[in-house]
C-alpha cells in the first residue's frame, strides 16, 4: 500500500514524487512529481484519492469522472491531463503542474478588498473557461466555482482547478442526482430543487467576484432577502462593478446574466483597454514639490453647532462623537452548516426578526426559526456615533447579549467578538479590520 508518499518514491514506474503540495483537499492530497519519460523530467501534480474515501463508490466515480472530463477537454484555463492509475490499491491523477497561488490565498495574503481591475481581469479569464465548458455537447457544468479552486499562475493565467463535481447538463431532467458544491458559492438551485445550468455557475463566479471585492464571505443563498451590495461594503469600486456582481448574484437565474459570453462582454467594456479606466488615481510627478502644513480649523458639531479642536474624538459641549463608525458584520454561528456574514450599513439600522404575521424586516430570520421562537419584529441593530447598538423591541423570548437578557428598549453597546441570540439562531458581531 502507498499510503504515504516519500520524496523520491516512484509511481508508475514514470512519477517520481517531489514534495508534498496540498493536504487540505476532502477527496484528495496533491503531491508534485517529477515524470521521469520525459526529457529532461517534466513537473505535474499528483492527485493521490484519500485511502479512506477509496472505498466510497460515489467518491471514487467523481475521481474518475474528474479524469474522464480532463481527459476530453483542452483550454488554457484548464490543467493538462497526463495520466489516471491505480498503484497499491489506491487511486491516482497526474495532472498539469500549477506554479502559482489560489485566488483564497491571494485574499488571505492582502487581508483586504482585491484591487478592481485585477479582480475584472480575473472573471473575464474565468469567462473564458466557462464559456468553453458550457458549449461543449452536452454542456459541462462545473458547480463549484470559488477562491480556492482558482489558481494565478506566475504570469497571471488563471486555471480553474478540480473539477471533481462537475457534471454534464442532462436535458429534461428535473434536478441534478447529487446536490453538491461549497455553501457561500452555490446558487439556490443546487440545493436539490432544481437541475444546475450555466447560469448556476454564473452565480458562482458572482459570488466569487464578491468575495474578492469585499474581502468576507458572500451572503448564503439561502438567507432572506437582497444580499448587500459589494458598493456598500466597499466604496472603492464603481456602481457598474456592484452591479455586474449584483445581477450574477441575483437569486432567480432568469434574472441573471444568461451566458458566460454575455457576461464577459459586460466586463471586457470596463477594462482599462477597452473603455473606463478602473485602475484608479495616476501617480504623481517623480519629485513633488514640498508641501506646506497649515493649522486644520476647528471641527464644527453636526448636531449642536458647537467649534471643537481639530483632532477631538467627541463634542466638549454636547457629546457628539466625531469618529468614523467602523465596518462591522454579522457572522451566523448558528444553525450549524450555515457559513455567512451580513454586512452592516454604517448609516441606517438593521430590523431582525421574521415574516410571520405579515411584513418583512430587514434581516428575516424564518429560514432558521422553524419552532417559532423569534418574533416577527424582534431586534434591531443600529449605528449610534461610532459604535453600533442592539437594542429588543419587546420580543415575546427576549434578546440576549453575551448570555444576558437584555432589557426591552434599552439599547446595548455592541463590541468586537460580542454573541447575540435570538430563539436557536446565534450571530456575532464582528467589526471588520
Amino acid at each position: 500500500m502507498t499510503h504515504d508518499l516519500f520524496a523520491g518514491m516512484i509511481l508508475a514506474r514514470r512519477f517520481q514524487v517531489v514534495r508534498l503540495i496540498s493536504d487540505k483537499g476532502g477527496m484528495a492530497r496533491v503531491f508534485m512529481v517529477h515524470d521521469l519519460q520525459d526529457t529532461p523530467p517534466s513537473p505535474w501534480a499528483l492527485k493521490q484519492l484519500r485511502p479512506e474515501q477509496r472505498a466510497d463508490k460515489g467518491v471514487l466515480k467523481l475521481f474518475d469522472q474528474e479524469a474522464d472530463l480532463l481527459k476530453s477537454l483542452s483550454h488554457r484555463n484548464i490543467p493538462k491531463f497526463r495520466m489516471r492509475f491505480d498503484e497499491g490499491g489506491e487511486a491516482f491523477l497526474a495532472l498539469e503542474f500549477i506554479s502559482g497561488k489560489t485566488l483564497a490565498d491571494i485574499a488571505l495574503g492582502q487581508g483586504r478588498p482585491a484591487d478592481q481591475s485585477k479582480v475584472l481581469q480575473w472573471s473575464s479569464q474565468i469567462c473564458d473557461v466557462l464559456d468553453y465548458l458550457h458549449t461543449r455537447r452536452p454542456p459541462i457544468i462545473y458547480r463549484d466555482l470559488k477562491p480556492d479552486n482558482l489558481m494565478v499562475t506566475d504570469d497571471g493565467v488563471i486555471k480553474v482547478i478540480d473539477f471533481g463535481i462537475a457534471r454534464t447538463y442532462k436535458k429534461g431532467k428535473s434536478k441534478d442526482t447529487v446536490s453538491i458544491g461549497t455553501e457561500a458559492y452555490a446558487p439556490p438551485e443546487q440545493y436539490g430543487t432544481e437541475q444546475t445550468d450555466e447560469r448556476s455557475d454564473i452565480y458562482a463566479l458572482g459570488a466569487t467576484m464578491y468575495h474578492l471585492l469585499t474581502n468576507g464571505y458572500p451572503p448564503h443563498a439561502r438567507m432572506p432577502g437582497t444580499p448587500t451590495p459589494v458598493i456598500a461594503i466597499n466604496p472603492l469600486i464603481s456602481q457598474q462593478v456592484s452591479d455586474i456582481v449584483a445581477r450574477s448574484m441575483h437569486k432567480e437565474r432568469s434574472q441573471r446574466f444568461q451566458s458566460a459570453a454575455e457576461l464577459k462582454r459586460v466586463i471586457d467594456a470596463l477594462l482599462p483597454v477597452h473603455g473606463v479606466d478602473l485602475s484608479g488615481p495616476r501617480a504623481g510627478p517623480a519629485f513633488p514639490p514640498p508641501s506646506v502644513t497649515f493649522p486644520k480649523p476647528p471641527q464644527v458639531c453636526p448636531s449642536c453647532g458647537g467649534a471643537c479642536p481639530a483632532q477631538a474624538r467627541f463634542c466638549r459641549y454636547c457629546g457628539h462623537s466625531f469618529v468614523r463608525l467602523a465596518p462591522a458584520l454579522l457572522y451566523m454561528l448558528q444553525p450549524y452548516g450555515f457559513n455567512w456574514e451580513k454586512p452592516l450599513l454604517s448609516d441606517q439600522s438593521l430590523m431582525i426578526g421574521t415574516s410571520v404575521g405579515g411584513g418583512s424586516p430587514g434581516f428575516d430570520l424564518s429560514f432558521y426559526d422553524k419552532d417559532g421562537y423569534v418574533s416577527r419584529r424582534h431586534a434591531s441593530i443600529s449605528p449610534s456615533g461610532s459604535q453600533y447598538v442592539l437594542t429588543d423591541l419587546g420580543s415575546t423570548n427576549g434578546t440576549f447579549l453575551n448570555g444576558i437578557r437584555l432589557t426591552p428598549n434599552s439599547p446595548a453597546t455592541l463590541r468586537n467578538g460580542d454573541r447575540i441570540r435570538l430563539g436557536q439562531v446565534v450571530l456575532q458581531f464582528r467589526l471588520r479590520a
